[in-house]
């Protein structure tokens, strides 16, 4: 069963269940980080970055959001919201996408790799051709201190842990690829593809964007411009796909409480989407 539980949220991506009643969302157009309440299913801003991308819940009840002005912020649940870092003078963020915490208590995230002003000025066609350099970070959320794990990605975008915590998922969103990447050594490794025409996307932006993986090892990955979220097994096999009723699911996220339900931001239909699944999602670290 799949039911739309809110619309209107232009550009909607990022959703985080905090709990029974609450989750958490971002609108990068125009700047909110909103917060749903799920029972009366009524919207409010929490507070505003100027164009947020991506988020993460910490432990101590923070949000870290990824910023696609080349800014990493996080805030608390009352609304105050501080810079982190833009990555430094030796490791400048160019567009921060999306981001999770590791088993080892670091912050991982993505940085497309372009501009976010060239992204939003060029036509779809065209995204493919521009010179993306996409990079995977390492911050440390005590310090801000970012380290460079890896570059040369064309948009780089979603992220997620495996459910050992010994590798970490990474999407390329022009190529439809899927990496891992082996915790410590962090070597790129190819895992699997999304798309279901390879080659479609040199006229538009097809690709995988955000991710979360379940208890039981399965990759679920939001494949914009595709309409699904596609399921992965832990050997990277297709197990399944899902259609969402809108070509753009940007996002995904389970249910906190073990509940066999995932929550999809959905940018063509301006909605958050909730479907039933059989699976549940993996604790998040943080």
């Amino acid at each position: 069963m799949m039911r739309k539980i809110t619309s209107g949220i232009a550009s909607p991506e990022a959703p985080v269940h905090l709990d029974e009643n609450w989750m958490t969302y971002v609108s990068t157009s125009t700047g909110i980080i909103g917060l749903l309440q799920l029972k009366e299913k009524s919207v409010s801003t929490l507070c505003k970055t100027p164009a947020p991308n991506g988020l993460a819940f910490r432990k101590d009840k923070t949000l870290w959001i990824a910023d696609a002005t080349g800014k990493l912020f996080c805030a608390t649940l009352n609304g105050k919201c501080d810079l982190v870092t833009d990555g430094g003078q030796e490791t400048p963020f160019l567009l921060p996408n999306d981001l999770c915490f590791g088993p080892d208590g670091y912050l991982y995230m993505t940085d497309s790799g372009i501009l976010y002003q060239v992204l939003q000025q060029t036509a779809p066609q065209r995204v493919s051709q521009l010179p993306f350099n996409g990079k995977l970070y390492k911050i440390d959320p005590q310090t801000g201190k970012c380290l460079v794990l890896d570059t040369g990605l064309k948009l780089a975008n979603g992220i997620a842990f495996d459910s050992t915590g010994n590798y970490l998922y990474v999407a390329e969103t022009i190529t439809g690829n899927i990496y891992r990447y082996k915790m410590g050594s962090f070597k790129r490794e190819y895992f699997s593809n999304v798309l279901i025409h390879p080659s479609s996307n040199k006229d538009k932006v097809i690709g995988p964007d955000g991710m979360a993986v379940s208890a039981s090892g399965e990759l679920c990955v939001a494949v914009v411009g595709q309409g699904d979220v596609v399921v992965l097994s832990n050997t990277g096999a297709i197990i399944h796909r899902y259609e969402v009723g809108g070509t753009h699911p940007t996002n995904l996220a389970f249910d906190r409480y073990g509940k066999n339900r995932m929550y999809i931001t959905e940018a063509s239909t301006c909605s958050i989407i909730e479907m039933n699944v059989p699976l549940i999602g993996q604790p998040l670290y943080g």
